[in-house]
């Protein structure tokens, strides 16, 4: 059992590799084209990539009781998805996903303001943490606030809501690829119609790198359901961290930046609050 383990945490590695490349690629190409047109191309690989793997199995894709719930998931998905990028494209992998990761710190709260379910006292203090890890990061004693910023939180908020969604599929017992097929197909047609009105034609090197930005992102999808093949949650889920780690090298590698001193300090505080929140939280509904 133990090997079959650390052959998730591995995939699970991978895949924030890959979409740390995936947010890297965005930066590069939104210096001309729109963050929702690559989204958009991205989404519409993914979809034909999708349909070619279970076009056997169309009817099956796309019946469902729970069409609303599965709906709902791939709005807020599209939603978390496209703020952490247009972070991304504002600021550096490393800030636009470091905020996306603080995902954990609002769970809770939305539990208590939906279920009236409080959050304990071993919540609160990391809730608090993190926060703290929040506002030194973003050092609001500076003269400049980026948008950017703003967006990433905001995409950590509703990865936070998408989050919630996915326990509800799941206690449905809908297969994970009917949910990838609705938050595939849904998200192109919702960034289709905005990219209609900012349209950017697309030389042939952009052309490739989006097409492979597509592919990696069904890659990274496939390898974390596969990664829950073989490992637990509580076993999985802090290794989606390790995509601020990923992204930090891909801003030294190819834009030679480097952290500052409050970025690491509140990227500590933020992922450290983050995971003590999932394994505690995992632990105790296994108690």
């Amino acid at each position: 059992m133990k090997s079959k383990t650390h052959i998730g945490i591995a995939l699970a590695v991978t895949g924030t590799f890959t979409s740390a490349g995936v947010a890297s690629i965005v930066r590069y190409l939104s210096v001309r084209i729109p963050v929702v047109e690559i989204i958009f191309v991205a989404y519409v690989v993914c979809v034909l990539i999708h349909f070619l793997r279970y076009c056997y199995q169309a009817k099956e894709l796309i019946v469902t009781p729970h069409w609303c719930v599965l709906t709902m998931r791939a709005i807020t998905g599209i939603g978390y998805y496209s703020l952490m990028l247009a972070g991304v494209a504002y600021t550096t992998v490393l800030e636009g996903t470091l905020l996306r990761c603080t995902a954990p710190l609002w769970v809770p709260i939305l539990v208590w303001i939906i279920w009236q379910q409080r959050p304990t006292r071993y919540q609160w203090i990391p809730i608090i943490v993190g926060f703290v890890g929040v506002v030194v990061f973003l050092h609001p004693a500076a003269l400049h606030f980026n948008i950017g910023y703003l967006f990433a939180l905001s995409a950590g908020f509703l990865y936070a809501v998408n989050t919630l969604i996915t326990r509800a599929t799941h206690d449905r017992q809908e297969p994970s690829r009917r949910t990838l097929f609705y938050s595939f197909v849904i998200g192109a047609i919702v960034m289709g119609f905005c990219t209609a009105y900012h349209w950017v034609p697309l030389k042939w090197n952009e052309a490739l790198l989006l097409a492979l930005a597509g592919i990696a992102v069904y890659f990274t999808v496939s390898l974390f359901v596969w990664a829950f093949r073989f490992a637990k949650p509580i076993d999985i889920a802090p290794m989606g961290n390790m995509i601020v780690v990923f992204g930090g090298i891909f801003d030294w590698l190819i834009w030679r930046e480097i952290p500052t001193l409050t970025t690491l300090i509140g990227a500590i505080l933020i992922i450290s609050a983050c995971v003590y929140i999932v394994r505690h939280t995992r632990q105790t509904a296994t108690t």
